[in-house]
């Protein structure tokens, strides 16, 4: 699974674009950097959608997830709603998606460091 995410991060130029936060609660935090929208949580299993509205994608676009390439969500006037269950999520536009192999090494504890690494470390 880092090894999908390090792939994410170089095909899709992650450290060229701002970091801009888009969502944070108690559990959950979501940012976008370019044209990639990261969801991670603090590791809680409590499943629950959260609404993205604060984004820069378009109505009618469809972002997938790299890690998981049959989680895919919907843009829609309302905001992303995206269904979390403790899992990263690395979000593209399905227009743009470049079809990296998701690998299955690691745990999702780990993932969310990794991706808080990137997020602290590459700003």
């Amino acid at each position: 699974m880092l090894k999908t995410a390090n792939k994410a991060r170089k095909t899709y130029n992650i450290y060229d674009n701002d970091f801009v936060r888009r969502y944070a609660d108690d559990h959950y935090y979501a940012f976008t950097r370019g044209k990639v929208l990261v969801v991670i949580s603090n590791g809680t299993p409590e499943r629950k959608s959260i609404i993205i509205t604060n984004h820069r994608f378009k109505e009618d676009d469809i972002l997938c997830n790299e890690l998981d390439r049959s989680d895919c969500v919907d843009v829609t006037n309302n905001g992303i709603e995206v269904p979390m269950n403790g899992e990263p999520k690395i979000y593209v536009p399905k227009s743009i998606n470049t079809n990296i192999k998701p690998t299955s090494t690691g745990s999702f504890i780990y993932m969310t460091y990794f991706v808080i690494y990137l997020m602290l470390f590459y700003l």
